[in-house]
């Protein structure tokens, strides 16, 4: 068989193109997405300046942006994975020590791709028996704590375990400082990522062993609070019966780590149980443990179980922690902000009868505005936050911190906007504005009118401050550069954020590109440019995304960009990413739909040299569709044949189609009464849509008078009266002028009701010129 690759070379020779081939990536970019074969022309539009002077140079993506020493210990990684050559081991030492000391300098979580690259590039080390340094070690694990209780995920507990057992060679050079430094951030990795009963069996043996932890007083605690996070309650009580066979006792400290911990969870029952529980020698509840439960009711509205707690807070001279507490709980009692003002001059009275300076302060506004925050009563915080200003109290950052959550609860994003120019004056200790800041511009990119400036200058200040920005943050900025055909500043966006984030959070980018590919309102070239950024940028995808990507090219009828979209699917190295059997099924059927002949050859010569492939029913349906589309009716039969002698055989679309393919092929007479000959022999149900491609077939091959004997029979046959499909179909097949007037005069004198149905049809005109009625045949492989 002539191979089609060579055609198509020779056709780029003689047009004076450039040849390319659709495995090369680089085509993404250099090709223009409106180049047709034939005299396409580009809509690309070329400007050029005053005798070439003050011409600007095109701009760049930027390159991406890594974290010091992460691109080597990526580079291993995937050398790990494909198993090729990696990085020299002190390049690989040198890049984990460089990453983890500027880690936690800069005190950042780590991101899950990080640590999973980490883990690998570790894992290597150790394998290759390379000496780590005990300071590199202690500082990866110290980092590690610090992600761990910023709640993100990723194989953390993995990546502790291997840097713990190397430093386990060094247990004694340690000394002390193994239990600090090493043991200590290793049992609160465990703990704070759900593998508590892990934590606590290492320690057991450990004490077993009869090796003495000095500070196993706050390892356990570790492993109470652990188990507690875990909400099994089972465990915690048999941690507390450990503790006390080894003499660690469950004294008004642990118990305010467990109350304060449902506290801020918001867990009543469990806060009331450990409230309650007896600690060592009847101590009494701890001040912390008190203002813990106080708050917690008067968030939840229990203030029948804490009025008790509270009557016994106040039989001392309150605290001035305790006394926020109060002012807090007569708020949460229906008092309004006046009657709490009035009791603020009470306590200020109070303390100066006995010789006490003790004012309301900022803190004291802050606890009543995030429980009005709490409750969802804005108006309140608003109050409170007058209320301090009547006082001379002085706003701090974590007031506008407050302040801009509950504006951007309730959509008063020029309110949010407000109290974040405010708080920019303000230093914010442990970045804790940044989730927030990230929850304004995603807010703000919601709307449907948005400020774009301002959502730009609260990007610029997260970019100056080199501050995370969440994957829910750059999927709505993408979105909206996308929009607004910013695309070069998207792909900035992508360059500098999406190479931190881990499988699932690149998903949730990628689908926002994937999604403004699929919206039919977007252009073909903006389309094209968006599909460049995602090939290049999320490589990752999988070969279901990119075979829905490569349909919609082909809905668009551009089958030359939906044959470069199958093309990078085959450049795939991993097996599940490259095209399966089914993928080049509704490639076919693109095509089909397409019409594209040269589409057709390119595919069939890439599946002919497809080691993986071997087709199926539905396969050759999809090659009998495409070939039929493209004018080769007689290869389709041939595709046909290969289904009859298939071990799986053929389906009734199969027939369906075959019957088709031989209305088309020249003298296709003979097939067709083959067909039904095997259809009979084989007593297969004859349906209403094979019978009616039967009829089409006959007319199509020239066996009219066979064709209208079959229409005349057809009740008789299958109990199906003809209709508009069957008339229809009757009228498209045959061919020549006298013959369709013979067969339309026929049908009206036999079936005038349902030509009148068939005159109310769309009718479009064939390559011959006739007339065609618009009978609907969908047939999928």
């Amino acid at each position: 068989m002539q191979t089609q690759l060579t055609r198509h070379i020779f056709q780029q020779i003689l047009y004076g193109r450039s040849i390319g081939h659709v495995h090369c990536s680089s085509q993404c970019s250099r090709i223009s997405p409106f180049r047709r074969s034939g005299n396409g022309v580009s809509t690309r539009i070329h400007s050029r300046s005053f005798l070439g002077f003050s011409r600007k140079p095109p701009r760049q993506p930027k390159p991406r942006v890594l974290a010091p020493g992460y691109e080597t210990i990526a580079k291993t990684s995937i050398a790990l994975k494909l198993k090729t050559r990696t990085p020299p081991r002190t390049e690989i030492a040198q890049a984990l020590r460089t990453f983890y000391h500027a880690r936690s300098t800069q005190s950042q979580p780590l991101e899950e791709m990080q640590v999973r690259q980490s883990l690998t590039a570790f894992r290597h080390l150790v394998e290759v028996k390379y000496q780590l340094s005990i300071d590199d070690m202690l500082v990866a694990l110290k980092a590690l704590v610090f992600s761990a209780r910023q709640g993100h995920e990723g194989p953390l507990k993995e990546l502790a375990q291997v840097l713990f057992n190397q430093l386990l060679n060094y247990k004694d050079k340690l000394q002390e400082k193994f239990f600090y430094d090493a043991l200590s951030p290793y049992i609160q990795v465990l703990t704070l990522n759900g593998d508590s009963a892990a934590a606590r069996h290492y320690i057991r043996t450990c004490q077993q062993d009869g090796q003495e932890q000095p500070n196993s007083r706050n390892l356990w605690r570790y492993i109470l609070r652990g188990f507690a996070t875990e909400g099994n309650d089972h465990e915690v009580q048999q941690t507390l019966d450990m503790m006390k066979d080894c003499d660690i006792p469950f004294d008004a400290e642990a118990q305010e780590s467990l109350v304060a911990y449902f506290s801020s969870i918001q867990d009543l029952a469990s806060s009331k149980k450990w409230y309650l529980h007896p600690v060592f020698g009847h101590e009494s509840h701890s001040i912390g443990a008190r203002i813990a439960v106080l708050q917690l009711c008067a968030r939840v509205g229990d203030l029948e179980w804490g009025e008790e707690v509270f009557r016994k807070l106040f039989e001392k001279d309150p605290s001035k922690e305790a006394w926020d507490v109060i002012f807090q709980w007569a708020a949460a009692k229906s008092k309004g902000v006046d009657e709490v003002e009035r009791m603020m001059h009470i306590m200020v009275q109070r303390n100066e009868e006995h010789g006490d300076s003790m004012r309301p302060d900022v803190e004291t506004i802050n606890g009543l505005v995030e429980l009005a925050n709490i409750r969802n009563d804005p108006y309140t915080a608003e109050r409170y936050i007058s209320l301090a200003t009547s006082w001379d109290i002085p706003l701090d950052a974590q007031t506008y911190l407050l302040q801009l959550d509950y504006r951007i609860k309730v959509g008063d994003l020029d309110g949010a906007r407000t109290a974040y120019d405010r708080l920019k004056a303000y230093e914010v200790l442990d970045k804790r504005d940044i989730p927030l800041i990230n929850r304004l511009i995603v807010s703000m990119c919601k709307v449907e009118r948005s400020d774009h400036e301002s959502i730009m200058s609260l990007v610029d200040d997260l970019t100056e401050r080199k501050a995370e920005f969440k994957p829910e943050t750059v999927a709505v900025l993408c979105l909206m550069h996308l929009r607004r055909d910013e695309l070069l500043d998207a792909t900035d966006l992508l360059m500098t954020h999406s190479f931190h984030y881990g499988v699932d959070q690149r998903a949730m980018i990628r689908d926002v590109f994937v999604s403004f590919i699929m919206d039919r309102s977007n252009s073909e070239a903006v389309v094209w440019e968006v599909y460049c950024i995602l090939a290049q940028v999320f490589t990752e995808t999988n070969t279901k995304i990119r075979t829905q990507l490569m349909n919609e090219f082909f809905e668009r009828n551009r089958s030359d960009m939906a044959l470069y979209v199958f093309g990078y699917m085959r450049q795939q190295s991993q097996g599940g990413d490259r095209p399966n059997v089914d993928t080049y099924r509704q490639c076919f059927e693109g095509i089909a739909k397409a019409a594209d002949s040269e589409a057709l050859g390119t595919v069939y010569n890439m599946m002919k040299l497809d080691p993986d492939i071997e087709p199926d029913t539905r396969l050759y349906n999809a090659l009998m569709l495409a070939h039929m589309a493209c004018d080769q009716p007689q290869r389709s039969i041939e595709f046909w044949e290969d289904i009859v002698y298939s071990r799986e055989g053929p389906t009734y679309n199969s027939i369906r189609i075959a019957l088709r393919a031989c209305e088309k092929a020249p003298f296709g007479d003979r097939q067709v009464r083959e067909i039904w000959k095997l259809l009979e022999k084989f007593e297969i149900e004859i349906t209403r849509e094979i019978y009616d491609a039967y009829v089409g077939a006959l007319a199509g091959s020239g066996l009219v008078i066979d064709a209208l004997v079959m229409v005349n029979e057809m009740e008789v046959r299958t109990g199906y009266t003809p209709d508009v499909s069957t008339l229809g179909t009757l009228c498209n097949a045959v061919r020549g002028p006298t013959k369709r007037e013979q067969v339309a005069d026929w049908i009206i004198e036999k079936y005038p009701q349902i030509w009148e149905e068939l005159l109310k049809l769309p009718r479009n005109e064939d390559e011959m010129g006739n007339l065609m009625f618009e009978v609907e045949w969908d047939v999928a492989a």
